[in-house]
């Protein structure tokens, strides 16, 4: 049984999401997710409802996480010894590490203080969600929508990425290149690997799902009912 899923339209005072039977389909797109108010536009977001806000949700294909607000406040090395972690990508290339989008497959071996940067998302705590060190895939669609993210981040009142700093555009990936390196992501768009001892910055992903959507889509259904009676 294929469930169906919601799909997004815009209201022009940002009502929100509003839901209807589709096909396998959620539009891409980036979007506010907040802990009470559900998946919310871009366009029209109120800051008084800032209080609140998980994260920013990115939708591409059928790749879904949301993105934390902020950066971690420290840089972190990818692990404290040189030892390859995941056994069946020694020596990966970037042409195929760019397509990994297991990030959280990846930071199961990596939910350990001996890797800081993989610990650091596991110990990050907002919405009461699980986080995770995003793969070098996830990582090149945050470039691939950087202005609408930006925009989001903007509003939310979130850390903006630094693109004019190119030494502080640095970002670690759950992705192992090789006993001493892992990759690493430049969010002007630029990728490579960097040895594991290197300090670079850390933004924590959680993962969304179809069903994520359909339970914001109920509450906000039930809510208007609610109003309404």
């Amino acid at each position: 049984v294929v469930e169906s899923f919601v799909h997004k339209t815009r209201s022009k005072k940002n009502d929100g999401l509003i839901s209807r039977a589709d096909s396998d389909f959620v539009p891409d797109g980036v979007y506010i997710l907040h802990e009470t108010l559900g998946v919310r536009d871009v366009e029209g977001w109120n800051p008084k409802d800032n209080e609140g806000v998980v994260g920013v949700l990115v939708v591409n294909d059928d790749v879904k996480f949301i993105m934390a607000m902020e950066d971690s406040e420290y840089y972190y090395i990818w692990s404290k010894e040189n030892k390859l972690v995941y056994d069946d990508n020694y020596d990966v290339s970037l042409d195929s590490a760019s397509k990994d989008m297991e990030g959280l497959r990846n930071c199961r071996k990596l939910n350990d203080p001996s890797f800081p940067a993989a610990y650091y998302c596991h110990t990050y705590n907002r919405g009461g969600r699980s986080w995770y060190l995003p793969s070098i895939g996830e990582l090149l669609l945050i470039c691939k929508w950087m202005g609408a993210i930006q925009t989001a981040l903007k509003i939310i009142g979130g850390d903006c990425f630094r693109l004019d700093d190119y030494n502080d555009c640095y970002y670690w990936s759950s992705t192992e290149m090789g006993y001493k390196s892992a990759g690493i992501v430049n969010l002007s768009n630029e990728m490579s690997f960097a040895s594991k001892k290197f300090l670079a910055k850390v933004r924590p992903f959680s993962k969304f799902s179809f069903n994520e959507i359909k339970e914001s889509f109920t509450k906000k259904t039930v809510s208007k009912k609610t109003a309404q009676n």
